[in-house]
């Protein structure tokens, strides 16, 4: 009797019960916040590149100075 319960089954009872959810409730807020620091990190990557290509454009005349704060602005605010 003393195998069954002690000192997997008892433990496992009185400890795992209340850390298992905990545990997979850590799991997906660790996965989650995850995605979104990848996401965003991946739509800033575009924005940068971007705000690259409308500083080439502004350096080779194509726009001009209020153009050029203009869309960087609305870059920007994204």
């Amino acid at each position: 009797m003393w195998g069954a319960w002690w000192p997997r089954g008892w433990v496992m009872y009185w400890l795992g019960w209340p850390l298992g959810p905990l545990v997979m409730l850590v799991f997906w807020v660790v996965l989650v916040v995850a995605v979104v620091v990848f996401l965003r990190r991946v739509g800033r990557a575009g924005s940068d590149s971007a705000l690259e290509i409308l500083r080439t454009r502004y350096a080779r005349g194509e726009l001009s100075r209020e153009d050029f704060e203009t869309m960087r602005r609305d870059l920007m605010a994204r």
